[in-house]
């Protein structure tokens, strides 16, 4: 089996949608690869961080444990009840909304089982949905 890695770019502005020659060196190590760089819809607002209590935004399969979901921008939500997450088209239990102001909302989700591999990631309130 392979690894698999989220890499974090800075990049200058830019717009529109392009693909380049990238690289990434670690060590005596060189990872070259395609970087496809398309812009974010813009109305939504977006997602910050998500993180597992072991500061990854992975986990096992069989889920089952929480994770900290980190929006900038998204409205101000006062009730759990407001808010649904999915994971690709698996709902996820609301535990906790432990922030939300006009700057950031923090809310804690049970993980669902699942398939191996990414998932889309949909966050909905009455008003907003984020989808990373």
């Amino acid at each position: 089996g392979g690894v698999g890695a989220l890499l974090a770019v800075r990049i200058p502005a830019w717009s529109g949608a392009s693909k380049v020659k990238a690289f990434v060196e670690y060590g005596n190590e060189k990872l070259e690869f395609d970087f496809v760089y398309w812009e974010a819809d813009s109305s939504l607002p977006p997602l910050v961080s998500v993180s597992a209590s072991d500061g990854t935004a992975s986990g096992i399969m069989g889920g089952g444990y929480p994770v900290s979901i980190s929006i900038s921008g998204f409205p101000i939500t006062y009730d759990v009840d407001d808010i649904s997450i999915k994971f690709g088209s698996k709902p996820a239990q609301v535990l906790l909304l432990e922030q939300s102001n006009s700057q950031k909302t923090i809310v804690y989700a049970l993980v669902p089982s699942g398939d191996p591999g990414n998932v889309q990631l949909t966050v909905s309130s009455i008003s907003n949905t984020v989808v990373a």
